[in-house]
């Protein structure tokens, strides 16, 4: 499981828990305008229902142009 976090400059934008790490990613690709930081956590869920995130996966800053074609 992993939990995804969107953040700008004011804080918290998007977050999600989702199974797979494309998922995640993408989730935060989708939810982040240019300047925003993604974070993606390894997670899990404990016995009261609370998500731990066990360790950082990836962490990016969306850039102000895609560079993608």
């Amino acid at each position: 499981m992993y939990s995804v976090i969107v953040r700008d400059d004011t804080g918290v934008v998007a977050r999600s828990v989702l199974d797979g790490l494309a998922e995640a990613v993408s989730f935060g690709r989708e939810e982040s305008l240019e300047g925003n930081s993604i974070t993606v956590y390894e997670a899990v869920q404990d016995s009261s229902g609370d998500i731990l995130h066990i360790s950082k996966v990836l962490s990016m800053i969306m850039p102000k142009e895609t560079p993608y074609v």
